[in-house]
């Protein structure tokens, strides 16, 4: 990805749609208004007075699972840190400005139980179509482990409903097990990316498995993805992805921390060059590297919008050797928006392209909430593309 790509680039590739628009507008003769949304990655700044709290408090290897619990629409969180302890993070600020405050009761009844899970990665996803945001975790075994929220959108109760997947290479020593789930081919359900880590021999290895929900939206069924996967790398620990659109081209990308004490860059970034249907993870651009974090370890991101401008955020957590803590970050990315005519695509066969030119080929998706950052074509024929 390139970052240089700005609004020159963007115009260039609206261009290309308007020009297509026109051609097939001749041919049909049906044309209606379209609205485009799309943005440049602008790159990170730390924004302290969004920082969660402090490792005193949540304890070493936090790792946050970002989601709203309690029907006010700003986004809360539960975080699992390496002492097994499970923290419940109340914002009581709003959606354009969060204040972190500890409350338990947010993550009552959650149990964890691993010998190892300090580059766990936890999630917060609805897995069975009620409207309530599931948690997902590492467990023994190489399991992840799914709770079932019971309780209500204001108020969560969590069940445990078991074991979903087990990573391949469980039986190796020093196994860790991560996960990050999102929609990850465009099919309406949620999917997992798995992140692996164990030693074999003298060698440290990691590995991303991918795991597509073959179900349905409200009955998951797991299998695994070997096209989604990232090669086997020699490394130091990795955390578990963490997926968003960052780019602002309507498909996710993907974001993985490193574990070890080095400089450099800390967070690596994979933008998704295939398309919203069949991902391709391809080395970005959009990661960090920042002096802050040199010579910590397990470096874990977690893309969430916190200032409500539709663009996805980041909370970084890390560890050095007997403390750590977390940094936020505000995406300075500005999305513009660019009204054109279009036809309807669903006569031609095609819904409609992307900031950089990529066919979608969902049609009569539903956008949920205030910000459209979903693209679709509507059955009246209007294409919301961000």
């Amino acid at each position: 990805m390139n970052n240089n790509i700005g609004s020159e680039g963007i115009h260039k590739a609206l261009l290309k749609i308007m020009a297509f628009v026109v051609f097939f507008s001749l041919l049909t003769g049906h044309e209606s208004q379209a609205t485009f949304q799309s943005g440049s990655f602008a790159g990170w700044q730390a924004k302290s007075e969004w920082n969660p709290p402090n490792y005193f408090i949540l304890g070493p290897g936090a790792r946050f699972a970002f989601g709203d619990l309690d029907g006010d629409a700003d986004k809360d969180a539960i975080v699992l840190s390496i002492n097994n302890r499970v923290t419940g993070l109340r914002n009581v600020g709003s959606i354009i400005s969060p204040v972190w405050q500890v409350d338990d009761s947010l993550a009552t009844n959650i149990a964890v139980n691993y010998t190892d899970g300090v580059n766990s990665g936890t999630a917060l996803v609805d897995l069975n179509n009620d409207g309530l945001l599931d948690f997902l975790v590492e467990g023994e075994g190489g399991q992840i482990i799914q709770w079932n929220n019971v309780g209500t959108t204001a108020s969560p109760a969590w069940i445990r409903y078991g074991a979903i997947v087990t990573g391949p290479n469980y039986l190796e020593p020093n196994y860790n097990i991560g996960v990050g789930a999102s929609d990850v081919d465009g099919d309406g359900d949620n999917d997992l990316l798995v992140m692996e880590f164990y030693t074999s021999g003298a060698q440290l290895l990691n590995s991303l498995i991918g795991y597509e929900n073959t179900g349905t939206s409200a009955s998951s069924t797991w299998a695994m993805k070997p096209e989604w996967n990232l090669p086997l790398v020699s490394s130091t620990r990795l955390s578990a992805p963490t997926l968003g659109d960052i780019d602002e081209d309507g498909d996710l990308d993907m974001a993985i921390g490193y574990g070890g004490g080095n400089a450099g860059v800390r967070i690596a970034s994979y933008e998704n060059t295939g398309t919203t249907n069949v991902p391709i993870w391809t080395l970005g651009s959009f990661g960090l590297s920042n002096a802050t974090l040199d010579n910590a370890s397990g470096v874990a991101p977690s893309f969430v919008d916190l200032n409500g401008n539709g663009t996805l955020d980041m909370i970084v957590s890390f560890d050095f050797t007997y403390t750590g803590g977390t940094q936020a970050y505000e995406n300075l990315t500005v999305t513009a928006t660019t009204t054109v005519h279009i036809i309807d695509h669903q006569k031609s066969g095609v819904c409609g392209y992307s900031s950089k030119g990529k066919p979608l080929s969902q049609c009569d998706q539903v956008v949920e909430g205030s910000v459209p950052y979903t693209k679709i074509i509507q059955k009246d024929g209007t294409i919301i593309i961000r």
